[in-house]
């Protein structure tokens, strides 16, 4: 979901859209997304219907992008946005998965590293085009949020950087799953191997990570 609706693949890699009605609070019909070959992985990003793109990836490991990109969240240089689907260019290979944050386009590429593009935070920082993340290799998971992003190394480590101090979260290791906030300083959740939840919280005076602490989850009795 981002402000414009929702997206959903089928069975065969076809990507269809929804529209939500602000006015009505309606959904429209689901509707086939044109230009597109087969399709593998979508990501929706934007915190408001004005500010909605979309990352899809193919499968022979091509990223599309369209919608907004007031911010560069389309990867192409340029701040025009566009309504049909566009390959990324300067992804330097193929892509494994993609994810959408609210103004930053982040994708995990075959060999283990990671392209990312767009706003990172409300000081400047910009990518217009592609950027290679140094901060981590090996990586075989991605998360993008609100302003920041995460890496998930197959060492088990988690890098994550933008809005915040750049570097590993310490004391994580190794959790199955991962979802970053859509505020910088919404907490990012893990999930680990023995089932547990976990989340990390944000410094307010320098924006360095905390130590993963174990959320409580309510649960329901029959």
């Amino acid at each position: 979901m981002n402000g414009n609706g929702g997206y959903a693949l089928d069975g065969n890699g076809n990507l269809y859209n929804w529209q939500l009605d602000w006015n009505t609070r309606e959904l429209s019909p689901p509707a086939a997304v044109a230009g597109l070959p087969r399709v593998k992985d979508v990501a929706a990003g934007g915190e408001a219907p004005g500010q909605s793109f979309v990352l899809a990836l193919d499968e022979d490991g091509v990223v599309w992008a369209w919608g907004a990109n007031d911010l560069y969240q389309l990867g192409d240089g340029t701040t025009g946005s566009r309504t049909s689907p566009a390959p990324v260019s300067g992804l330097d290979g193929k892509a494994a998965a993609v994810s959408a944050g609210s103004s930053q386009s982040v994708a995990l590429m075959a060999g283990g590293t990671v392209r990312y593009w767009g706003t990172l935070d409300n000081q400047g920082t910009i990518a217009e085009v592609p950027a290679l993340l140094d901060g981590a290799g090996g990586v075989n998971g991605i998360s993008a949020g609100g302003a920041y992003n995460l890496a998930r190394q197959e060492d088990g480590r988690v890098y994550i950087w933008g809005h915040i101090k750049a570097g590993y979260i310490p004391g994580l290791v190794s959790p199955v799953a991962m979802t970053a906030g859509w505020e910088c300083y919404f907490s990012p959740m893990f999930v680990l191997d023995d089932g547990s939840v976990v989340r990390v919280g944000m410094s307010m005076i320098d924006g360095s990570p905390s130590a993963p602490e174990t959320v409580m989850l309510n649960t329901l009795s029959p």
